[in-house]
Parts: structure tokens; sequence; C-alpha cells
């Protein structure tokens, strides 16, 4: 299953150890891509890798584990517009303008050296927003209403030229840590 190639917005955050949200001390960093054509699966997952197995009965049981959620963002796929938002303690952000290449550049240091924007962030978790219908966003949750944390499975890119013009071309694949058991509201009217 994938989602209809229409407009979207994904929003990708960021949270550090000193965010809070339940004492309402936030410390996150996030960015909206707004996606043209963008893919994100659920993809089953199954025990021993077949999706069946049979009793000594010839009755089929089913092997499903749960579902896996993949986001597959690409430079190409996205409106080429990046908005960062930087949330200080009290939870109001500050949108500026930035790139696919600094996202790209904030996961690569998070994920590699644990700390982001600019190293002054210790990171913890990447989570995932999706943009709804009506303009609220709503973070990809599992089974017990807590935030998935998704990590990315491959980072890449690519420069290419074009009459002695360089253009950084970067992809990012993020899988959920997690399994979940049913598709949550948010993703069913989007898969």
């Amino acid at each position: 299953m994938a989602l209809a190639r229409q407009e979207s917005d994904i929003y990708i955050i960021l949270i550090s150890d000193n965010d809070d949200p339940v004492g309402l001390s936030f410390d996150r960093l996030s960015f909206q891509i707004t996606l043209q054509n963008k893919d994100i699966s659920i993809a089953p997952e199954f025990y021993g890798g077949s999706s069946y197995d049979e009793t000594i009965g010839a009755k089929r049981l089913s092997n499903l584990r749960g579902f896996r959620i993949g986001i597959d963002l690409s430079y190409n796929l996205s409106k080429e517009e990046v908005i960062k938002r930087d949330y200080d303690s009290s939870g109001a952000a500050s949108p500026t303008a930035s790139t696919f290449r600094e996202m790209f550049n904030e996961i690569m240091s998070a994920f590699r050296n644990g700390t982001f924007d600019g190293g002054t962030k210790n990171f913890v978790k990447m989570i995932v927003s999706v943009g709804q219908s009506n303009g609220s966003h709503q973070e990809i949750r599992n089974d017990s209403a807590n935030p998935i944390g998704f990590v990315p499975s491959e980072m890449s890119y690519r420069q290419t030229y074009t009459n002695q013009i360089g253009r950084f071309i970067p992809s990012i694949k993020l899988e959920s840590e997690e399994l979940i058991t049913q598709i949550r509201t948010e993703l069913e009217g989007i898969v």
C-alpha cells in the first residue's frame, strides 16, 4: 500500500533529551517538507519470512507479526521547499526557510554524533508527523498511542551538473523502529 499521488506535508521532528511535552517544556527541531509525489508505505512483516504456515490438519495459520512504516523522501519528489522550526522551551517555534540539504545534514549529525542544531542539543529520538486535510498534522503513533521513533535505513546523495552548475540531490529512506499491529486513523485516509 502507498499514498495516493497528491500534495501533502511531512514533518520530521528531532527530539532532544530536554524535551518534555507532558510538562509543556519543548526542545526540538522540526522540518516541514511539502511533497508532491511521496512514498509512505506500510509493509507487513512475517515470522520466518512466510505469510502462512500449515498445521498438521492442513489448517492455514497467519504468520503476520505487524506492519512496519517506511518513508521515502527525495529532493526530486518535494516542491523543493523546506520550513525549519526551532522550538524554544515554551513551545513557540520560529519558522525559517530552509533547504533539503540542511535537513539531510541535521539528520546525519543526529545519528552520527548524537547532537543536532549545530551540536547544541543532545539527540534522543526522531518522529514523523503527517499533514492532515484540515491543515493540522498528526504524529505517527503506535498501538499504545505513543509517537513511533524512526531511523534512516538509507541516506544517499549525488551531485549532478547542468551547464557547469552543481546540484545536490539527496534521498532519505526512514523506517519505523517498531511494528504496529493495526493501521491507525491518521494513516487510514492516505494509505
